[in-house]
């Protein structure tokens, strides 16, 4: 149940003519805590400085960041105004970092020359340092995650990650397969799979 929730009445107004919802959200229902998932998202990239170019921050700070919002939105509905424990601001920013290493991943197999305006990092760095880089992301993003376990029940958010992030990898891997199946229904069930897989899995896990 939301505790205290009219600590944030005074942040759910009416939205001014002109401005997204969206913005609405940032500044206003998450104004105080997305800073805080900023912060940990330097942190997690600090572990890895020795081996992170321009490009790869450039991927973090570009975005919506609409996975972490939802995880922190979800958190503020049971917190309303109260304070959040700090493990969701190190998970919405592990949270980022997985998905940001399914962007690296994507773009290898796409060979996309470009991610949000700027050179992929496939393109700027080559395939195999890519790939690594890539890797890393996911590792890191697993560490934050582990990190945090002090409970069983922690545990068992822990094990959701690994279910979500083997998910990911096969929706990866299905959307290589190029036999797709002759009748409609069927190509269809296939593509619904591979999308559930890479996009939606983060999603819910949010």
């Amino acid at each position: 149940m939301m505790q205290n929730p009219d600590c944030m009445a005074d942040k759910l107004v009416p939205a001014p003519d002109g401005e997204s919802p969206f913005t609405l959200i940032c500044e206003g229902l998450l104004a105080d805590d997305l800073p805080q998932f900023r912060h940990e998202i330097e942190l997690a990239l600090h572990a890895q400085a020795d081996y992170l170019t321009d490009i790869e921050y450039q991927m973090f700070k570009g975005g919506k960041k609409i996975r972490p919002i939802v995880m922190l939105l979800a958190a503020r509905m049971i917190a309303g105004g109260a304070p959040l424990n700090p493990k969701v601001y190190k998970g919405s920013a592990s949270l980022e970092m997985l998905h940001v290493a399914t962007l690296i991943h994507d773009d290898i197999v796409d060979e996309a020359q470009l991610r949000r305006g700027v050179p992929s990092v496939s393109a700027a760095r080559g395939i195999k340092t890519a790939l690594l880089v890539g890797d890393l992301q996911f590792v890191q993003a697993l560490r934050g995650f582990a990190q945090n376990v002090e409970t069983e029940r922690d545990m068992g958010l822990v094990r959701l990650v690994l279910d979500t992030a083997f998910d990911i990898c096969r929706g990866e891997l299905d959307e290589l397969d190029r036999t797709l199946p002759a009748d409609i229904d069927s190509a269809l069930a296939r593509y619904y799979q591979t999308i559930d897989r890479k996009t939606s899995e983060l999603f819910r896990l949010a």
